[in-house]
């Protein structure tokens, strides 16, 4: 269990986050498409928000 002040961080190879753990052990985690922006996040009770981009990377929209 962490610390009352204590947040955990974990990257991928290319250095984008993929969990976050808060000090309570909640987790975030996150999912990359290939060209590395960011596609969904689940969020610690599994409801899932997904990120839906076009063709110049520009962000359509966000679905929760």
């Amino acid at each position: 269990m962490l610390d009352d002040s204590t947040y955990r961080y974990e990257y991928d190879k290319a250095g984008q986050l993929i969990k976050e753990t808060d000090f309570t052990s909640r987790t975030l985690e996150y999912a990359y498409d290939p060209g590395g922006q960011l596609t969904h996040r689940t969020q610690a009770d599994g409801s899932v928000e997904s990120y839906v981009y076009d063709e110049n990377g520009r962000l359509l929209s966000r679905q929760t």
